[in-house]
């Protein structure tokens, strides 16, 4: 038993020993440029057991996507909504919480180089992860808002567009955090307490946004705070160590 036991946990090192180099190879050299030698290299192993844990490369690349969102390709993306019963202002600003100190918390840049080199490269080996991952979690925060405005607590012509706003700002806030180093600009935008100003201000601006009548910004329950908090923690713990 404790044989088996042993040969598993070599077998899962193993695999994400490849999946941690891929990423790497990837993110330098993009899917084209991308040679599965060096993967071996790097990974400490032969591409016979790349081939036989991943196949090709277009899964391996695949399988690399979600390694670095830290879900299983069953598993949906979390946006900060957890199962009790909170306000669609609750909630929205729950998730704002949420999405903001995941991206502080596990910025990859070899994951935004990939991406990069996807779009340059006009593969589109990412879509997948749009389609399966960010697509369902997008519609699920859409529908908090949709909800909202059923309610009377938000007005907006546009819910889906208000849920890019939302997500495209911090996405590029992180993606742009390198470019301002050396800047007289990066203590501005990118203060010691960045990911808590950024927080306030995309609160702020979403809910004055949906809402441009008088608006009292919610509290996120101290129950919800500290259901997130645990979520992060294990996320921090299970993917951003890890990789």
């Amino acid at each position: 038993m404790v044989g088996f036991m042993a040969q598993d946990m070599d077998k899962k090192g193993t695999k994400i020993r490849i999946l941690r180099a891929a990423k790497k190879e990837f993110a330098s050299n993009g899917f084209a440029g991308a040679r599965m030698d060096s993967i071996a290299k790097t990974a400490k192993a032969n591409k016979a057991m790349i081939h036989y844990y991943f196949d090709t490369k277009e899964k391996l690349y695949r399988e690399v996507l979600f390694f670095v969102v830290g879900r299983t390709q069953t598993e949906q993306l979390p946006l900060g909504v957890p199962d009790v019963d909170v306000s669609p202002s609750e909630s929205l600003a729950s998730s704002i919480y949420f999405i903001v100190s995941m991206h502080y918390d596990c910025f990859d840049p070899e994951f935004h180089r990939m991406m990069a080199w996807d779009m340059a490269e006009g593969n589109h080996h990412g879509r997948v992860l749009i389609q399966e991952v960010f697509a369902p979690a997008m519609e699920r925060l859409e529908s908090v808002i949709i909800e909202g405005v059923k309610s009377g607590e938000f007005e907006t012509e546009n819910p889906i567009f208000e849920v890019w706003t939302i997500i495209s700002s911090i996405v590029h806030y992180m993606r742009s955090r390198d470019l301002f180093k050396g800047s007289p600009m990066q203590k501005k935008l990118y203060p010691e307490n960045g990911k808590n100003v950024l927080i306030d201000y995309l609160t702020n601006h979403v809910f004055k946004s949906l809402a441009p009548r008088s608006v009292t910004l919610p509290k996120i329950p101290e129950n919800v705070k500290n259901l997130l908090d645990h979520e992060l923690q294990n996320l921090k713990k299970n993917y951003c160590e890890a990789i």
